[in-house]
Formats: structure tokens, sequence, C-alpha cells
């Protein structure tokens, strides 16, 4: 059991879309452009490269990878500066009070894909890169949209995919491609 009261991984967008658009104060996704990242192996490279190409182009850029690289904190960038770990602990805190209002909990991945996504939409970033945490189209990153006035997915890759999470994600590396291309977006 997690510290959150959840047990294991519990794929699915309910929770999380709830919680971004009725607990919050406000909706970050209302303010946020996304590049979104999905696949087997790759990933956090092809985050690394697009969030330094379009910082190396003026864009002030989030980046939130999963998993983080040596501590929870650092999956959460800006600038490629990880948030700081107080600043860190004081969203946690205040998404977990807000979260122990609700029935039906968030886990703890989504709660820090709400602390990143929250932390990105206050910090006026220009481009949040978002890499999925497993799958793809039920991972709790895969709350936006095609782009509407400015905002939502603007691009989204797919690296190469493998036989990762059999059983989870999908029985075979056709369902499992299915699942990670759930982060496609039309028009995009």
């Amino acid at each position: 059991m997690t510290a959150s009261g959840q047990t294991g991984v519990t794929l699915g967008l309910e929770r999380i879309v709830w919680f971004l658009a009725h607990v919050l104060p406000s909706d970050p996704r209302d303010k946020l452009r996304v590049v979104h990242v999905a696949g087997t192996n790759g990933k956090g490279s092809v985050c690394a490269l697009v969030s330094e190409a379009l910082t190396a182009a003026g864009y002030n850029v989030g980046t939130f990878n999963s998993p983080h690289f040596l501590e929870p904190y650092d999956a959460v960038r800006i600038q490629n500066t990880a948030i700081p770990a107080t600043e860190y602990t004081r969203l946690q805190s205040w998404i977990r009070t807000l979260d122990s209002t609700q029935t039906d909990k968030l886990s703890i991945f989504e709660q820090t894909t709400v602390l990143a996504l929250w932390w990105f939409a206050q910090s006026d970033v220009d481009v949040a890169v978002v890499e999925v945490g497993m799958g793809g189209l039920r991972d709790a990153t895969n709350v936006f949209s095609s782009v509407r006035n400015g905002v939502g997915s603007l691009v989204q890759c797919i690296c190469p995919v493998d036989e990762d999470h059999l059983g989870m994600i999908g029985n075979n590396i056709e369902e499992i491609a299915l699942e990670k291309s759930g982060i496609m977006r039309p028009g995009s």
C-alpha cells in the first residue's frame, strides 16, 4: 500500500482529470502547451533532447520524467533545474491535503503528475515536455486534448516499443503499441 492509501498501479484517467478540473483552484491544462513522449526505450533521452533544443531556441521549458533520477523532486524541472526540494514538499503536502477530501484517492504517480503540471502552469512555462509513466492511453500524463486556443498537446512522440509491462498494458507487442499510441491527437 502506498502513502496515499492506494495499492499498486491503477491505470485510468477519471481520478486525475476530475482532480485537475474540479479540485485545484484552476486547471493547469488551460495554460500548458505539451510535447508528450511515450514508448519503451529512449523516452528520457528524447525528453532531454527536446527540452534542450527548446531551451536553446529561447523557450522556458518544463520537463517531467518518470521515473525520477536520484530524488523524487528531480523528475520535475524547469530549464533543466529541478524544483527546489522545499517547494516539492510544500506542493506535495498541499495536493495530498486536497486529495484527502476526495472519495477516490489519487495514486502517488497521479499526485506527482498533478504537482508537475501545477508547478509548470504557475511558473508560466512556454512548453512542458512530459514523459509517460506506463503505457499511454490510460497513463496519468494523458490528460491533454488536441491544441485549442494555443494550449494542449502540440506534439506526441512514440519511441521504440517493446514487450514491457506485459499483462498490465497489453499481452503482446501489438496491444502494447496500441496502448502507447493512445497519446496521439488528431491534427498534430
